[in-house]
């Protein structure tokens, strides 16, 4: 977990982790980092916070030896899909989804 202050304050969080595939017949040997959470409290936004969190996460992996990293976006959420891309990101996969309704008995 990688914490920002501002005077003493906390005004940002990325939480990440490793993800290894050394059981996987088909990756082995491949690692990648996962941003699982990252967080800028609204009174410091727009103060790049964000983006020098997410520097810190590179260096992060850099460091593991570790040269993939990936995000996972909602759809919906097109400010941060435009924060990602702005720091590097690309689209790499999509997931869809459908809701099912259950048949009453």
């Amino acid at each position: 977990m990688l914490v920002a202050e501002i005077e003493g304050k906390v005004a940002g969080m990325l939480f990440a982790e490793i993800y290894d595939f050394e059981d996987s017949p088909i990756a082995t040997g491949y690692h990648q980092i996962e941003i699982n959470e990252l967080s800028v409290l609204p009174e410091y936004a727009r103060l790049s916070i964000g983006s020098k969190l997410m520097q810190g996460a590179e260096k992060w992996a850099k460091d593991q030896g570790i040269t993939n990293l990936s995000v996972l976006v909602y759809a919906f959420n097109e400010e941060a899909q435009s924060f990602y891309s702005s720091n590097g990101y690309k689209p790499y996969s999509i997931k869809m989804e459908k809701n099912i309704e259950m048949e009453k008995e």
